[in-house]
C-alpha cells in the first residue's frame, strides 16, 4: 500500500497558535506562517472552520 498520497495530520497546536496570533491582530499573515511553519493554504482552509466555532 502506497502512503505517498496520504497527507500527514496537521499539528493542531500550531494551528491553534496561528489562530490566536491572528485573533490578536498583532501579527501579519506572513509572520504567523513563518512562526508556525504552516502553509498559507492550510492556514486559510482551517481559519474558515475556526471562525465558525
Amino acid at each position: 500500500m502506497c502512503t505517498c498520497l496520504i497527507h500527514p495530520k496537521k499539528d493542531h497546536s500550531k494551528l491553534e497558535l496561528a489562530f490566536r496570533m491572528h485573533d490578536s491582530k498583532e501579527y501579519s499573515i506572513q509572520e504567523i506562517l513563518d512562526a508556525t511553519g504552516i502553509s498559507r493554504a492550510t492556514f486559510y482552509r482551517y481559519l474558515s472552520k475556526w471562525l465558525i466555532l
